[in-house]
């Protein structure tokens, strides 16, 4: 039996490396014609949700299109904490713009959705365990990862650095443990 995924990302961040999209639709005169859509970290989400469905796992974040914005907080946490509940394993999508370093992290979604996912929460009669957690480095628009990975930083070892800094505060308390 697969895995129950859940995917912790930030919807518009469209500081991500271009997947060439295109969406059929309809000019002015009724021609078909393809647009260009600009890649998202949803997108990304995409594939990984089909990848996840062929390998026999179930996808437990929100639908394509789902829009919860206009929903009230406790609302988005009742739909998040219900599919992170069920879940096993937390992917967590770094893009360049998964941070909005102006607004306070405890008003941002992904570390509350780690957070979520890192207890252990009783429900419905039901008891969940601590998920696993895996983070996934996006390319930015460039196609290049210099935002988080510092290349042959060390001229001693030619390894590579990690500007964790950049992270969550909860995503940096808990890698490398």
């Amino acid at each position: 039996m697969g895995k129950k995924i859940f995917v912790s990302y930030k919807y518009s961040d469209s500081q991500v490396q271009d997947l060439n999209i295109y969406e059929k639709d309809t000019d002015f005169y009724g021609q078909v014609c393809l647009n260009k859509v600009i890649t998202t970290a949803r997108h990304y989400v995409d594939k990984i949700n089909n990848i996840l469905e062929a390998d026999d796992h179930i996808y437990k974040g929100e639908d394509d299109g789902e829009d919860m914005s206009t929903l009230e907080d406790a609302t988005i946490s009742s739909k998040l904490g219900d599919k992170i509940f069920d879940s096993s394993v937390t992917i967590v999508l770094i893009s360049k713009g998964m941070r909005d370093m102006f607004c306070a992290e405890k008003d941002q979604w992904i570390p509350w959705e780690v957070s979520y996912s890192l207890k252990e929460q009783s429900r419905k009669g039901g008891r969940s365990k601590t998920n696993a957690l895996l983070a996934v480095v996006l390319p930015d628009t460039f196609g290049s990862y210099s935002y988080y990975l510092v290349d042959n930083s060390c001229p001693y070892c030619n390894c590579t650095s990690l500007k964790t800094q950049f992270l969550f505060q909860i995503l940096r308390d808990n890698m490398f443990m």
